[in-house]
């Protein structure tokens, strides 16, 4: 998907709502969560992406903060044209940016993990 700046990869699987996006931990990588991914597509909607600079995502603009991360998820689901609050789970490093989002844009956030 392409943002202003970068591009980032997505990949979605299953139908349904809420829609679940999945932010990974530091070093690890969209692809590692395809099973999780799997088993949570039989209920809902299930997305992992790579953030900027991971796995097949371009490098995005600098500071890579949390911030910018909940920014380009935000960003990632108006592209997509994602209607309704997302349930985001946040994998150790990835919890930052969700938690922030979730701050940030609470009725864009239905759930966390």
């Amino acid at each position: 998907v392409s943002l202003e700046t970068h591009r980032l990869y997505v990949d979605c699987r299953g139908s349904g709502s809420p829609r679940v996006l999945i932010d990974y931990g530091i070093a690890g990588a969209a692809v590692e969560w395809g099973e999780v991914q799997r088993a949570l597509a039989v209920e809902t909607t299930v997305c992992v992406y790579d953030r900027a600079g991971y796995g097949w995502s371009d490098p995005g603009p600098s500071p890579r903060t949390a911030a910018q991360a909940a920014n380009e998820i935000e960003q990632l689901a108006h592209a997509l044209d994602w209607r309704g609050p997302l349930v985001l789970v946040g994998h150790s490093f990835g919890g930052f940016d969700v938690r922030r989002l979730a701050a940030t844009r609470p009725s864009a956030v239905a759930g966390l993990v």
